[in-house]
């Protein structure tokens, strides 16, 4: 079987959707920026329900388990493809879930996985999905945290951020590049860099400043505000709300941060947050 998923892979609010904005601008390297609502071309979504009805139909009356094994299907098929690289976005933690894995090793070349700090996490968390900053901390803090399934995805088995964190980062069996959003804020040019090497793209100066360009977040809100954004929740005012770091400063109460900070101490030390 062909290796060619190469996964982008994040805890939700980590910054996936800025490095795919970033690769579809520096791929296509057009003068003007890619529509928010083309960078799906570059990656499949790995809960996208569109692609599951290829091979179920009837969706929504199918078990989990038919829907998981379904998944494995749908992989191996774009693995298959005959591409060198398949891109994959997933928000799934890198483990099984009823004894299916969710993502396959045998069908994996390698991955990029974004991390943030759970403090900010939270605060985009609860905004992206319509709940206030405390339920937000106490999912991120639960093995058992998942997404609903609604029409346009199947459910998506996140863990909790530490769980997810160390799943991807910690010894995995396929190469993974980790990258940090923080980093992604003060060096762009870098932490993009090094997405393009690890993927094996030349990387090529003009090019990846003017695609770091037309990613800024000022520009793609400025795009959202003007065209829309698919991949924005029915239950969010926008997708692109802050895009700083250390927005919790301030706004997150004392208690909660040290909440926070005790359910995910030892990955938070280990990556210097």
């Amino acid at each position: 079987m062909n290796k060619s998923l190469v996964w982008l892979a994040s805890f939700p609010k980590s910054g996936n959707t800025w490095l795919r904005i970033f690769l579809s601008n520096y791929l296509v390297n057009d003068a003007a920026p890619v529509s928010l609502n083309d960078i799906t071309r570059i990656a499949h979504g790995d809960s996208n329900a569109a692609l599951y009805r290829r091979i179920l139909p009837d969706l929504e009356r199918r078990s989990e388990i038919e829907i998981l094994r379904a998944r494995g299907a749908l992989l191996a098929t774009i693995a298959g493809n005959g591409a060198g690289i398949n891109l994959i976005k997933t928000h799934n933690v890198n483990g099984r879930h009823l004894g299916m894995p969710l993502i396959p090793q045998h069908l994996t070349k390698s991955a990029i996985y974004i991390v943030r700090n759970p403090l900010d996490v939270t605060l985009s968390y609860a905004r992206h999905f319509g709940i206030d900053p405390e339920q937000a901390a106490r999912s991120m803090a639960s093995a058992g945290n998942r997404t609903k399934a609604d029409s346009d995805s199947v459910p998506q088995y996140l863990g909790s951020w530490a769980e997810n964190v160390r799943s991807w980062a910690c010894h995995p069996p396929f190469p993974v590049c980790v990258l940090k959003y923080e980093d992604m804020l003060l060096d762009p040019e870098a932490s993009f860099a090094t997405a393009l090497t690890h993927l094996g793209v030349p990387v090529d100066n003009e090019r990846l400043v003017r695609a770091i360009e037309h990613s800024r977040f000022e520009r793609v809100a400025q795009q959202e505000a003007e065209q829309g954004f698919l991949e924005r929740p029915r239950r969010a005012e926008r997708f692109f709300a802050v895009g700083k770091s250390r927005q919790w400063d301030g706004v997150l109460p004392g208690k909660l941060v040290d909440t926070i900070r005790r359910h995910h101490a030892e990955v938070m030390g280990a990556l210097g947050y």
